[in-house]
């Protein structure tokens, strides 16, 4: 479980075929310290566990299932990812509850500033319309973010400098693919609702 507060942006160093998998070498300067072996990161909002680590990278392999459901940009060595540790007891929420399951990818399809920040509309498959009311929680590359209107099958967020600065936002063009998951609330609410219908 995460919050969507991003602690790092590191590098995808390398990218290796493990069947029908990948393994990624990935750089971190900052989380790495604290990290071992088994320990579930969020890269770009996919949880994933720490394989192998030295002082300044970790592995970690996506399986042929997580390959199909995110954004493919992961595998480019170059790639600057979000990262963040799973929570502790102790660890303070500021974002909201992220499994980092993704449920489906998006595609930016503008950036505009809307001073001091930024205004990111997305757009996402219609089927996934329902999980995303204005002022409900989104995680967008694993960033903890509020929808601020829906348009269709397009959200409009609002981005304020911090987030932009703290994450890999800035790498965002139109055009680009960005893995969303939904507020899992929204998601365990229906299942609940739907299997208490079946069963009147």
């Amino acid at each position: 479980m995460f919050t969507g507060i991003i602690e790092e942006v590191g590098s995808i160093l390398g990218v290796v075929r493990t069947g029908r998998g990948m393994e990624l070498s990935i750089s971190s300067s900052l989380i790495i310290k604290d990290t071992k072996t088994g320990d579930s990161i969020a890269v770009n909002g996919i949880c994933l566990t720490v394989e192998k680590k030295s002082e300044r990278n970790f592995n970690v392999t996506c399986s042929e299932v997580t390959l199909k459901k995110t954004d493919p940009g992961i595998l480019k060595p170059g790639a600057r990812v979000n990262l963040e540790r799973a929570l502790t007891p102790s660890s303070g929420i500021g974002g909201h509850f992220v499994q980092g399951h993704v449920d489906c990818t998006g595609t930016v399809l503008r950036i505009e500033e809307s001073y001091p920040g930024k205004k990111l509309l997305v757009e996402i498959p219609s089927l996934f319309m329902k999980y995303a009311p204005p002022t409900g929680s989104i995680a967008i590359n694993g960033i903890s973010l509020t929808i601020s209107n829906t348009y269709n099958n397009q959200l409009e967020i609002a981005l304020v400098p911090f987030t932009i600065k703290s994450t890999n936002i800035s790498d965002f063009r139109a055009g680009s693919k960005v893995n969303i998951e939904f507020d899992c609330l929204a998601k365990y609410t229906e299942s609940i609702l739907l299997k208490r219908k079946t069963t009147a």
